[in-house]
């Protein structure tokens, strides 16, 4: 995994599979990032990954047409001088919407 995004970026791998046949939105806070890219091109770069095209802060994922499940390798660049980390992930399925937050204590300093 390569960035040239921070010197002292912090990457948390957090593997994404998709299952479901809904429109998902994860959102990270700044500074921090998410770094997701397809298997395909996780699995082709032999001298590794370079995650900075692929940075935001939020990603939209749809349901394939044929309903088959979803891979995204990666996870999150964090800057370590924030101790906390909030993902908010909202999903929509059959016009019913759900919305998830996800606190993470980098520090062990309580959120």
């Amino acid at each position: 995994m390569k960035t040239d995004q921070f010197d002292t970026t912090l990457f948390w791998k957090a593997p994404m599979v998709i299952s479901t046949p809904a429109d998902i939105v994860v959102t990270i806070e700044p500074p921090h990032y998410l770094a997701y890219v397809p298997l395909s091109v996780w699995t082709s770069s032999p001298s590794g990954v370079d995650v900075d095209p692929w940075r935001t802060r939020e990603l939209h994922v749809s349901p394939c047409d044929d309903g088959a499940g979803q891979v995204y390798l990666g996870g999150l660049l964090l800057d370590p001088a924030q101790s906390c980390v909030t993902i908010e992930i909202e999903s929509e399925l059959n016009g019913r919407s759900q919305r998830s937050e996800l606190r993470l204590d980098a520090a062990s300093t309580g959120c």
